[in-house]
């Protein structure tokens, strides 16, 4: 075999491993990045239409379209003893949510929560401890979450001990509250907390509102406020 056919094949042996190189990357990249793509680690159905999942991740993502009854209790568990891994929380604007008694009450990996984009049905009125106990809780929007339909705000954020910046509590009609109870009690990261725009002038039943505050330096109150804290 003459020199130069011995660099044209010492030449193609290189083009060769290239070649070879690139496939095996190619092949290594997609199967790395699909490694890191977030899996279910529980799942279930809230009702016929709405399901819910978990990921590696903690994001509880809620889809489907129609009412979706997101309460938790004793003959409805939702996620279960999966609750503690919830970090995020995200419901598709077709989930029409009619109840959220206890929805995330003891989820204490929970972060921050947006409600602002939630669907609330108009007549919803369970809202009774629905982040109660979410002590890594640091920031929530709750911007459209309450309507003059609801009655009792028992226990809302009670014991969310991280929480710090709470807004959109401007937008909530209280006008129909009967019962406020341990609603911010225990909270005591929180520093401000602005209540002007409650209308409380229907309440018949209240105490424990901000015990446990510790850090609360500036609470205003507005003209309907007839009652002490």
């Amino acid at each position: 075999m003459g020199k130069r056919a011995r660099l044209a094949l010492r030449g193609f042996g290189t083009v060769a491993a290239l070649v070879l190189l690139v496939l095996a990357v190619g092949v290594l990249v997609p199967a790395r990045a699909l490694a890191d793509e977030p899996t279910t680690v529980a799942s279930g159905n809230v009702s016929s239409t709405v399901t819910w999942k978990i990921d590696s991740e903690g994001l509880l993502s809620i889809e489907g379209t129609g009412d979706a009854d997101l309460s938790r209790g004793d003959t409805h568990e939702l996620w279960g003893d999966y609750f503690f891994k919830i970090t995020q929380v995200s419901i598709s604007k077709t989930v029409n949510i009619t109840d959220l008694t206890y929805a995330f009450e003891g989820c204490s990996y929970l972060t921050s929560v947006d409600t602002s984009g939630w669907n609330i049905d108009e007549n919803a009125t369970g809202f009774c401890h629905t982040f109660d106990g979410c002590t890594s809780l640091e920031t929530a929007n709750v911007t459209g979450l309450i309507s003059s339909k609801v009655t009792n705000l028992e226990g809302v954020f009670n014991e969310c001990s991280s929480l710090k910046t709470i807004e959109g509590l401007n937008t909530w009609d209280t006008s129909g509250l009967t019962r406020m109870a341990w609603i911010f009690s225990g909270c005591k990261s929180l520093e401000s907390l602005d209540l002007s725009s409650f209308d409380c002038s229907s309440i018949t039943e209240r105490y424990g509102i901000i015990p446990g505050c510790d850090a609360l330096d500036e609470l205003i109150l507005g003209k309907k406020w007839s009652f002490s804290l």
